[in-house]
C-alpha cells in the first residue's frame, strides 16, 4: 500500500493529432497460433493476426499484429495489439518498446499512437515483454503516447 499512497499517475506525451494513421488491414484467415520471444527468453502464445500496411513520416511499413492469448498486459483474449519500436526506445520510452491497442475494421483501421502503452515490464521485472518484430521497427520517433514510467 506504500507504493498507491505514493503513485503520482503515468506520464503521457502531450496528445498529438498527427500520431494518427490510416492503413490496411490484412487478416489472416485462419489465424494460426505461434511462438514469439519475450525479453526474458521464454516464448509467450499468440494469435498471428495478420498485418497492417500503412504509410509514416514517408516510409511504408508492414505492422505484424497479434491476438492476445494470455499475455498478461491486456484484459482479455479479444485484445489486437502490435508491438512495436521507435527512435524514443530506451530514451523517452520504454527500451523494449511499447504496445498499441487496435480496433480493426474489416480492411481498414486507424493506428492512434497516443494510445501506445507500455508493457508490465515497465513497472514490475517479473514481467516480461514480447521482442518487437524488425517488420515493427519505426525508423522515426513516434512522439505520444505512454513516456517512461521512471522519467516522470
Amino acid at each position: 500500500t506504500a507504493d498507491i499512497d505514493t503513485f503520482q499517475g503515468l506520464y503521457y506525451y502531450p496528445i498529438d493529432c498527427n500520431a494518427l494513421f490510416k492503413g490496411k488491414i490484412y487478416k489472416n484467415d485462419p489465424m494460426k497460433v505461434i511462438s514469439v520471444q519475450a525479453t526474458k527468453g521464454q516464448t509467450v502464445s499468440v494469435y498471428d493476426y495478420g498485418t497492417v500496411v500503412v504509410s509514416m513520416g514517408g516510409e511504408d511499413y508492414n505492422f505484424q499484429v497479434y491476438k492476445n492469448i494470455d499475455t498478461p498486459d491486456f484484459g482479455g483474449q479479444e485484445t489486437i495489439f502490435i508491438p512495436f519500436k521507435d527512435k524514443t526506445s530506451g530514451k523517452t520510452t520504454f527500451a523494449d518498446g511499447r504496445y498499441l491497442i487496435i480496433q480493426p475494421g474489416e480492411t481498414e483501421v486507424v493506428l492512434d499512437f497516443n494510445m501506445a502503452v507500455n508493457p508490465w515490464e515497465n513497472y514490475n521485472g517479473i514481467h516480461s515483454t514480447l521482442t518487437v518484430p524488425p517488420s515493427n521497427v519505426i525508423m522515426g520517433p513516434v512522439q505520444s503516447g505512454e513516456r517512461k514510467y521512471e522519467d516522470r
